[in-house]
């Protein structure tokens, strides 16, 4: 009988390191390819106020969403914090500057992400932030 290699806590965290740096380099398709096709991403917020946030799934979506983040806001001084690793999901915590595009405010902040994987992919990718100081800097106030 064969059986699907043991997905690793070292591959998890390699997975998530070249999710990370993806992103931090704004290589969309690579960051892309980190998630199974039926993926799900939830960014916290008001989609009213920021085109990105909501439930997003499949990796076309996904890459959609993180258009409409980099087109609204523009990031600085990203840093990812060792992810915690247990059984099939993760949690970590980013943090970095962010700015609203075309002027206004910037503030430092931080997200907590939750991951789930399933064929040593991700799965389920959720992200939360202070979702007040996103809207005060989105909005200028």
């Amino acid at each position: 009988m064969n059986q699907a290699p043991i997905f690793s806590r070292s591959a998890k965290l390699q997975l998530i390191d070249a999710m990370v740096k993806a992103r931090q380099s704004r290589r969309d398709e690579d960051f892309s390819a980190c998630f199974t096709p039926d993926a799900v991403l939830v960014i916290s917020g008001d989609p009213s106020a920021l085109r990105c946030a909501g439930r997003w799934v499949g990796r076309d979506q996904i890459a959609a969403a993180i258009r409409y983040f980099d087109s609204e806001l523009r990031t600085s001084n990203f840093e990812a914090d060792l992810p915690l690793v247990d059984g099939d999901q993760a949690a970590m915590r980013w943090s970095m500057t962010i700015e609203r595009r075309g002027g206004g405010g910037a503030a430092d902040t931080k997200c907590l992400l939750h991951l789930r994987f399933h064929d040593r992919l991700i799965s389920e990718f959720t992200l939360a932030t202070d979702t007040a100081l996103v809207d005060m800097i989105v909005h200028g106030a």
